[in-house]
């Protein structure tokens, strides 16, 4: 948002890399500009995914928390001549830099994952930027959030695998959730194929990978006495 705002830009859409335009967004950016701001809500409170140190940097307790609505940060938008969102966007970097409230673990007691966010087993996680922007937004009574249905007829949040220590994913889509076998990660790795220097060691490290790295699909690319090698 800084660097757009000093490249002289006033409204500005932040869009997570996974979020593509359906239809013309010019009525999102009207939206913008006539509330000073655009959030979207979450399904879920603040307190699900919020980890203990960030509650006394965010001024809140862990049962206010769990009492406070979420937002969704893969789409935000600021209309920077409006001395709100203004305060919103230094405040929200301000805990960005803090140290604290940013850095945690995605996924806590949760999906194969230790509880590493808090000893509360209703926390599932820390999802820093959109928890810190929720109690920030709601201070300033930036409160006037559109729903998923709004976000669904103008954006595409594209499918993603969720990571998991049990061996399958979530695979989710504009907030619906199903689980599925996870995919495997391909690697292609090159090699150089000028006698068998360096196959050799390649098939040593893929020989290690193997029996820890389970998920994972290497693939091969020599030639020469490489290839034959490998072959």
């Amino acid at each position: 948002f800084f660097e757009a705002a000093a490249l002289g830009y006033e409204l500005i859409l932040w869009l997570d890399a996974t979020v593509e335009a359906k239809r013309p967004i010019e009525d999102i950016f009207a939206r913008i500009e006539n509330d000073g701001y655009l959030m979207f809500a979450e399904d879920h409170s603040i307190g699900e995914y919020s980890k203990d140190d960030a509650l006394e940097t965010l001024g809140i307790t862990r049962e206010e928390s769990f009492s406070m609505p979420c937002c969704w940060a893969c789409a935000i938008g600021l209309d920077l001549r409006r001395p709100r969102s203004l305060e919103f966007l230094r405040k929200w970097k301000d805990l960005a830099l803090d140290g604290v409230t940013f850095p945690g673990p995605r996924w806590s007691g949760v999906r194969g994952y230790p509880a590493t966010a808090s000893s509360d087993p209703r926390v599932k996680g820390h999802r820093y930027a959109q928890t810190a922007a929720s109690v920030i937004a709601l201070r300033l009574g930036m409160d006037k959030w559109q729903s998923k249905a709004f976000f669904s007829h103008y954006l595409k949040n594209n499918r993603r695998w969720i990571p998991t220590l049990s061996g399958k994913a979530n695979r989710v889509e504009n907030g619906i959730t199903s689980t599925s076998e996870e995919p495997p990660v391909e690697v292609l790795f090159f090699s150089r194929g000028r006698g068998r220097g360096h196959a050799i060691p390649d098939i040593a490290i893929a020989e290690a990978i193997s029996p820890v790295g389970k998920g994972i699909a290497i693939q091969f690319v020599s030639y020469a006495t490489g290839a034959d090698t490998f072959r």
